[in-house]
């Protein structure tokens, strides 16, 4: 929400979103919905947690992030209002 207020404000149509891989899915999802008319480019990078062998604790924080992906493809998201003030 943030970000799309900020960019309303700033009028920037176009915006690259830089994110780990496993978060960018979610990230644009989130974007587009709080500010639709944006043009959103993804560049996902690769984050160290994507370096090493999968461990316990990287398992945990891909399945979060997975569960946070289905939940803002049903529309939940922490944000209560996401329609970005003017």
């Amino acid at each position: 929400m943030e970000t799309a207020t900020w960019a309303t404000r700033n009028r920037i149509h176009s915006l690259i979103v830089v994110t780990a891989g496993y978060h960018i899915r979610r990230a644009m999802i989130e974007l587009h919905r709080a500010a639709p008319t944006l043009a959103l480019h993804p560049y996902p990078i690769r984050s160290p947690v994507s370096r090493r062998a999968p461990d316990r604790a990287t398992l945990r924080l891909l399945l979060q992030e997975y569960m946070k992906w289905i939940g803002s493809h049903l529309g939940l998201s922490r944000g209560v209002n996401l329609t970005p003030k003017t």
